[in-house]
């Protein structure tokens, strides 16, 4: 008998706990439904975020790759060994005379 009056007050107690309003029931899901509604809004922005930046670096890179490019094009065009200018012309040596000025004879005469 002492086992039924336990058990008996162990259902009541239980239903007692388990019985609550229905505003408290409404107040704990609305506050799960807005916890997970925040959670996906915040993995969404995250994801979007992500990709965002992923799209912009890939197109930075795509524009650096092209001025790196354009540079390096000018630069090829450009001449990189520097050419000398031309020496200045020397002037004409002054013709020497010379000192026997008679005129030439045949060492054995004929």
């Amino acid at each position: 008998m002492k086992i039924y009056l336990y058990v008996l007050l162990a259902i009541f107690v239980l239903s007692c706990f388990s019985c609550e309003s229905d505003a408290v029931k409404n107040a704990r899901r609305d506050k799960l439904i807005q916890a997970e509604v925040q959670r996906r809004i915040d993995e969404y922005l995250l994801t979007r975020t992500g990709n965002c930046e992923a799209r912009l670096l890939e197109q930075a890179s795509e524009k650096t790759d092209s001025i790196l490019m354009e540079k390096a094009q000018e630069l090829i065009k450009q001449d990189t060994i520097a050419i000398p200018n031309r020496p200045i012309k020397p002037g004409r040596p002054k013709l020497k005379t010379a000192k026997d000025t008679s005129d030439v004879q045949p060492i054995i005469p004929q």
